[in-house]
């Protein structure tokens, strides 16, 4: 008889990488019943304060559900772009628990017990306490527990464009920038998850803003990422790059990232060139290579033209080597040497830049991450006026309806901001429509609209301005009804480049009113 006890251990090893597998399917309904989800790591895995295993729920948030005797029968994918090469990643920054901590955070010994207590200040109620302003950080004024009215949601009815909530008379610099458009750049970070991926909503956004006000360029371009096959206004090519980003599961570190939550280093020869689409913010007065100066240097080619060297700004921690040229539709450059480089800027002189800073399966905290130094140099070499924050894709569930550890980390985010560039605007975007599938149709997923009244919340707290981003797609089941005109994808969160420029249009009202 042969020996068969190496056979029953690979039988047994495959069963159980089997098993474990089995938990990122999607969950499953029969006739309207849900079914368990396979977890042999139940017993041990954290659960909030309803009892809900953390890391289920966020796998629901993900994959979703199946439900058999659907009817699905005839239906046809509206991706708008490549989204159906899309779905959206595990990231370890998910989880909203009070007590997970910056992935790039270590706590000086005996730091524990004042960090409890801070959790436990943020995630007191705040429904009830008064408007609480104080200056004692540093410069930066802070608004603790703003008691403020419930949100409005038979708004919807009126089909108006919801107005900015400015708590703390935050957009009064950038509609102050705005008048000064003419003569000077104004520039707007607008930070996401994959809802603008692929420049979806900020190309219209950009292009209504640059149309009224003037601009040129496409603004912020990654040397490489996740969208690089479908970005609307920019095809982009690399080599030699060693890469790295925030929602990487290793080699990542948060101190040497920019504000795109990314860098890419160079070990001697390497390569990027762009092409800028036709119909959005096509052309270019000049481009702008992001660095760590030191170590490396860059020729680069103008519309194709022989290579000229750089002009460089060094602002510290990091530089900026400047091109230019007559309506730049191409660009390329070469590096020589080895360094950090964090991204191109296509801008014009003056006017309306708007950069993307998209991250897909993000929920934002990775930006508190990015270190104080670099922070100072994009603030002396691309100062912005208003940042955007739009995020919730990644953070909504079904299964939770306390939001607060999510928001108390976020004004992290907030606060670093607001440390380093003191005048910027700083806009919050509750979290858009996410729609799942009931007995009576599609209906906007239970979590959201806490999560939308948490940010909001967030947004009185620390004096900073709110925008209803739930309310302007049309409230309850709006995604929905997006995807049946074409604008939204069948995943029922994701809009699409259609349903992009509704949104675009009605944040481009809101912010010029």
């Amino acid at each position: 008889m042969s020996n068969k006890i190496r056979n029953s251990f690979y039988l047994t090893l495959l069963t159980i990488l089997t098993l474990l597998s089995m938990f990122w399917l999607p969950k499953l309904k029969i006739g309207g019943k849900e079914m368990r989800r396979v977890n042999l790591l139940s017993d041990v895995q954290q659960r909030d304060s309803s009892g809900n295993i953390i890391a289920e729920a966020m796998v629901d948030s993900m994959v979703g559900t199946i439900e058999i005797a659907a009817d699905t029968i005839g239906e046809e994918e509206n991706m708008g772009v490549a989204f159906d090469q899309i779905e959206e990643e595990a990231n370890d920054d998910i989880s909203i628990t009070a007590d997970t901590p910056d992935r790039d955070e270590k706590p000086a010994p005996g730091q524990k017990a004042e960090n409890k207590q801070q959790q436990q200040q943020d995630n007191s109620p705040v429904d009830s306490a008064p408007v609480v302003r104080s200056v004692n950080e540093g410069d930066t004024a802070v608004y603790r527990h703003a008691d403020i009215k419930p949100i409005d949601y038979t708004a919807v009815e009126t089909g108006e464009v919801p107005d900015i909530e400015d708590f703390g008379n935050s957009m009064a610099h950038f509609r102050a920038a705005l008048a000064q458009a003419a003569g000077r750049p104004v520039r707007i970070a607008f930070f996401g998850d994959s809802f603008i991926e692929g420049d979806i909503l900020t190309s219209d956004l950009r292009e209504m803003l640059q149309a009224q006000y003037g601009g040129k360029g496409v603004g912020w371009i990654d040397i490489s990422c996740v969208s690089e096959r479908f970005r609307l206004t920019a095809k982009t090519n690399s080599a030699g790059w060693e890469k790295h980003h925030a929602n990487d599961k290793s080699g990542h570190k948060g101190a040497l990232q920019g504000l795109n939550g990314a860098y890419f280093i160079s070990n001697g020869n390497a390569s990027f060139n762009v092409t800028t689409s036709k119909g959005h913010a096509a052309t270019a007065d000049k481009a702008t290579v992001f660095y760590v100066p030191g170590g490396i240097a860059f020729k680069g080619k103008v519309n194709g033209a022989e290579a000229q060297p750089a002009v460089s700004d060094n602002g510290g921690a990091m530089a900026a080597a400047e091109f230019h040229g007559q309506n730049i539709g191409k660009f390329a450059f070469d590096t020589s040497g080895s360094g950090r480089v964090f991204g191109v800027a296509l801008d014009g002189n003056t006017g309306i830049s708007v950069d993307n800073y998209s991250m897909r399966g993000s929920n934002g905290w990775y930006t508190a991450n990015t270190a104080d130094d670099i922070l100072d140099a994009y603030a002396r070499l691309r100062p912005y006026d208003l940042f955007i924050f739009e995020y919730g894709l990644n953070v909504a569930n079904k299964k939770q309806t306390d939001y607060s550890p999510y928001t108390s980390r976020f004004k992290k985010v907030i606060r670093k901001i607001k440390a380093h560039f003191p005048t910027a605007s700083i806009l919050i975007l509750g979290s858009g429509d996410r729609d799942e599938r009931t007995p009576d149709g599609f209906a906007t997923m239970k979590g959201v609209k806490e999560l939308m009244a948490a940010q909001r919340q967030m947004a009185a707290d620390e004096g900073v301005a709110f925008w209803n981003l739930f309310l302007a797609m049309g409230g309850d089941g709006s995604i929905a009804r997006m995807q049946k005109k074409g604008q939204a994808n069948l995943d029922y969160t994701h809009i699409n480049a259609a349903g992009g420029k509704v949104v675009a249009k009605a944040l481009f009202q809101a912010l010029t009113k």
